[in-house]
C-alpha cells in the first residue's frame, strides 16, 4: 500500500468496518466514505467545495466499497502463516 499527498483528501475520513477473514484466508473489509465539504474548514480547497455545495453545484453522497485482499497478499503484508 502506498500513501501520496492526496491520501487524506481522498479517503482520510473513511470508516473501515466489518473486517473478517474467509475460510481461504482472504481479508474482507467494508469501507464507508462520504463526499462532502464541511463548513468552517481552513483548507481553501475545502472552503471552495463547501461554497459550491451550498449553491447546489456539488452534491454530497456516500459510497460503500467492498475490499478483498487475497490471502497471499495478506501473508506478504502481515507475515501470517500459510493456510
Amino acid at each position: 500500500m502506498f500513501f501520496d499527498n492526496n491520501w487524506h483528501n481522498a479517503i482520510g475520513m473513511a470508516d473501515f468496518k466489518h473486517i473478517w477473514f474467509d475460510r481461504r484466508g482472504n481479508l474482507h473489509i467494508k469501507m464507508y466514505d462520504t463526499y462532502d465539504f464541511n463548513k468552517g474548514e481552513a483548507n481553501p480547497s475545502v472552503r471552495a467545495g463547501s461554497k459550491q455545495q451550498d449553491t447546489g453545484s456539488l452534491k454530497p453522497f456516500f459510497t460503500i466499497h467492498d475490499i478483498i485482499i487475497p490471502h497471499k497478499e495478506v501473508n506478504d503484508i502481515f507475515g501470517l502463516i500459510e493456510i
